[in-house]
């Protein structure tokens, strides 16, 4: 019967006699439009409780395809020939059938075979076309066996660590299916491409979902990144699938970032929307911190998903922690990257960056390529690089998922962003089980004011991922174990000694020690600070107590530096910061002394010229901040004089030509080339804040800049600045 008939419930002669629509309608439309009125249809049937007569299922929300011909010709009554006979009306594809027909040969041949095979085991062995092959852990092998037999409405969530075969159980599935489909979202471009290309060579029907064009031929995967996925046409799609019953499975890879990514990337916020769809749901990933567990099946509203989780810690990585001290981190690892042995044919190396600046300047040191997120030939950098050797410098763009063999380094130069980035990234060396160095290059005193910060916002998640790293970082016992604790919530038995893993820093000192006749005493001494780190820990004061202290301090550095401003306004900024004698009363224009120091008004008015905040909130009269400055608020022609106008900017001159600028912005944070351009885009982009209140890097040297004036004012007892 067409679906216009079994829509309104009466033939042909009705319809042309009261209704002005007949079969012949069903031509002229699209297939969009049929699949949505066969959708509406199996809805109000389900609505209602209603049985329909026939299968009454069209192949997909994109156009009919060949499974709805196989489902309706095991039907053997009229009803069933006669929608056999629309379908192959509409689609056109009758030279498909003899292919149909032997798919539903193997597949019955396959159903007899599982009762003596296990179902997993055959998805396995499929994949990897070898008859002999058995998962590589018990992990993996228990994961096969919930995957191959899943619930229809509890999801699962799977943690395995990196390199542990986690895109095994979405591929034995997808192998497993016989006229239906397996979904497989993914976080990233880049992992879309390899999925597809790895999913090919294991004898699969892949496709990318990219718009409404895709996906009409059934394919056993589909692959779609996870921006598509939360878009109209893609649910519409899958909604097709789901109601015709061609979706067999829902994989969710990676699924870390329904919270990690979500204040970059909004519509990673919507992913809870793919739960409507009636099919089995899995989420698989590598770094779900135990106490994060609860976070993400919130935010993917999935309450009543069971967790299944092994130790995610990798024997074979060495963890190192450099500290560069006082010197920029960027500096320091170039000069040990450089002589650190060369790398041998197929050997890779990975240098992450936190900023395009930083990555510059190290691809040029390194004379390698640099691939970030935003650029058009980053898949041509990263397809030449993975065909030969060498290092390579990357954002977090080249992070998640992607697997390439021959990675034996993986250097961090500065603070990886949270403890789950750096588990991914460094996760990328050792993928076939070789020896591989984590290393991370960073100020470890500067970290030190990441421990335990509650930042008061939206994202509560980026503090606890933070305050993980800190541990990891500042940690004076094992790292494996400090990475257990945190990922698996396991802390007893995890160091590298137990494991039988490769030593990271802190096991190698321990073992060197220990092979030099040092070894009880010093132990003994290294468990006592042990101890005494965990009565710390225990003794550390409360979320709100740190927030009460951070908050504090904040306000105390706030007003610290308007009093600063109330002593210099008024007055020759550089006499009052420069000279100790006490001069004439005159103003920085009029200043000789600035002159001839090479700090003089003309030279300050060129210098103030080429200043340009770019998207910085400053004011662009003083350059002070719009919390501070709130000249802008007021109406154009109703604006005030600035109430510290002449006051930062002239300061922050006269600091550069005294030659005292770069160690204060190194202080604050800038790693680039001073002279250069990267200390003007520095300047402008927002710093590290706490709470609600953001600011550029602008205001925050210049809050350093009047803290030192503060501290040697008090120290001397004069007014006495920089």
């Amino acid at each position: 019967m067409i679906t216009s008939h079994r829509q309104s419930g009466h033939g042909r002669r009705v319809a042309q006699a009261h209704y002005a629509i007949d079969g012949a309608f069903l031509h002229q439309l699209g297939p969009e439009l049929i699949t949505a009125f066969e959708q509406a249809s199996v809805a109000w049937h389900r609505l209602w409780q209603l049985k329909s007569s026939g299968s009454g299922r069209v192949s997909t929300a994109g156009s009919p395809r060949q499974g709805s011909s196989q489902e309706l010709s095991s039907q053997p009554s009229s009803r069933a020939a006669v929608s056999r006979q629309a379908s192959q009306e509409l689609s056109s594809q009758l030279g498909k059938r003899a292919c149909i027909k032997s798919q539903q040969l193997g597949s019955q041949q396959l159903s007899q075979a599982g009762k003596c095979i296990d179902r997993a085991l055959v998805g396995l062995r499929r994949i990897f076309q070898d008859p002999n092959c058995q998962p590589r852990s018990e992990g993996q092998a228990a994961a096969l066996q919930l995957v191959h037999n899943p619930s229809p409405t509890v999801p699962l969530i799977v943690v395995l660590p990196t390199s542990s075969g986690k895109s095994a159980l979405f591929y034995s599935v997808a192998a497993m299916t016989s006229q239906q489909t397996v979904i497989v979202v993914v976080p990233f471009a880049a992992l879309v491409d390899d999925i597809i290309i790895r999913g090919r060579a294991a004898g699969l029907q892949c496709e990318e979902w990219k718009d409404e064009r895709s996906g009409h031929e059934l394919q056993q995967l589909i692959v779609v990144s996870a921006d598509r996925a939360v878009q109209g046409e893609f649910k519409h799609y899958a909604q097709g699938l789901a109601l015709s019953g061609q979706l067999a499975h829902m994989f969710f890879d990676e699924c870390h970032v329904a919270f990690t990514d979500t204040s970059y990337r909004e519509r990673l916020r919507q992913l809870w929307t793919l739960r409507y769809l009636e099919c089995p749901f899995t989420c698989l990933t590598a770094t779900l911190m135990v106490q994060l567990e609860e976070v993400l099946k919130e935010r993917l509203s999935i309450p009543n998903a069971v967790v299944f989780r092994r130790s995610t810690a990798r024997r074979t990585i060495r963890y190192q922690v450099i500290d560069s001290k006082n010197e920029a981190a960027s500096v320091v690892a170039s000069r040990f990257i450089q002589e650190l042995p060369a790398l041998k044919d197929k050997q890779r190396g990975v240098v992450y960056v936190r900023s395009y600046r930083t990555g510059k300047m190290m691809s040029e040191a390194l004379q390698c390529p640099f691939y970030k997120a935003k650029a058009d030939d980053k898949s041509e950098i990263l397809q030449a690089w993975m065909h030969s050797s060498g290092w390579i410098v990357a954002t977090g763009a080249l992070g998640t998922g992607i697997n390439i063999e021959g990675i034996i380094y993986v250097v961090h130069v500065d603070r990886p962003y949270g403890l789950t980035s750096f588990v991914q990234q460094s996760g990328r060396s050792g993928r076939n089980g070789e020896i591989s160095e984590s290393i991370i290059i960073v100020r470890v005193h500067q970290t030190s004011g990441y421990r335990r910060q509650e930042i008061l916002s939206a994202y509560s998640v980026e503090a606890v991922d933070e305050e993980a790293m800190t541990a990891f970082i500042q940690a004076r016992t094992c790292r494996r174990r400090v990475l257990s604790q945190y990922i698996d919530g396991e802390t007893e038995g995890t160091d590298c000694h137990s494991t039988d893993s490769v030593f990271c820093d802190w096991c190698k000192v321990r073992s060197r020690r220990a092979q030099q006749g040092q070894g009880q005493e010093e132990k003994e001494e290294e468990e006592e600070e042990e101890e005494e780190e965990v009565e710390q820990a225990e003794q550390q004061p409360s979320g709100p107590q740190i927030i009460g202290q951070r908050l504090r301090g904040e306000q105390e550095l706030y007003e610290s530096m308007i009093k600063v401003m109330d002593d210099l306004q008024g007055q020759c900024i550089y006499c009052t910061t420069m000279i100790e004698e006490q001069r004439p009363l005159h103003t920085y224009s009029e200043c000789t002394e600035a002159v001839a120091d090479g700090c003089g008004y003309n030279a300050y008015q060129q210098w103030r010229s080429g200043v340009d905040f770019g998207q910085a909130k400053q004011c662009w009269e003083c350059g002070l901040s719009q919390r501070i400055c709130r000249r802008l608020e007021r109406p154009a022609g109703q604006r005030l004089p600035c109430e510290y106008a002449g006051i930062m900017l002239p300061s922050i001159f006269i600091v550069q030509q005294q030659q005292h600028l770069a160690k204060i912005v190194q202080a604050v944070g800038f790693q680039g080339m001073y002279d250069s351009d990267d200390l003007w885009e520095w300047l402008n982009e927002t710093a590290e804040g706490f709470g609600a209140e953001w600011s550029s890097n602008w205001m925050k040297t210049w809050m350093f800049i009047c803290k030192i004036y503060t501290d040697t004012a008090r120290a001397e007892g004069k007014g006495v600045g920089v």
